[in-house]
């Protein structure tokens, strides 16, 4: 894209947002919570997150631990095969 027509519509854009009262700041953290949300790969019941990097937090180790139900096994296998 051209200098030009990238500049037309950075002005088209910026006159939009003034019209429905959108400003930069709020697009800002609006792509910043998508990007926490995508991020958080388990949950747990309470809300707690792990993205799956570094090491597995308490409350899923206790949850692993916990597992009884035939459901729960399948879900933990699946969630082994995930970490291989």
């Amino acid at each position: 894209m051209d200098e030009r027509k990238r500049d037309s519509m950075v002005a088209n854009l910026r006159r939009r947002m003034a019209e429905v009262g959108i400003e930069l700041n709020d697009l800002a953290a609006a792509i910043a919570e998508d990007e926490i949300k995508e991020a958080a790969r388990y949950r747990s019941a309470t809300g707690d997150t792990w993205s799956g990097d570094g090491e597995m937090p308490q409350w899923l180790k206790q949850a692993i631990s916990a597992c009884a139900t035939r459901s729960c096994a399948r879900t933990l296998r699946r969630f082994r095969s995930l970490r291989a």
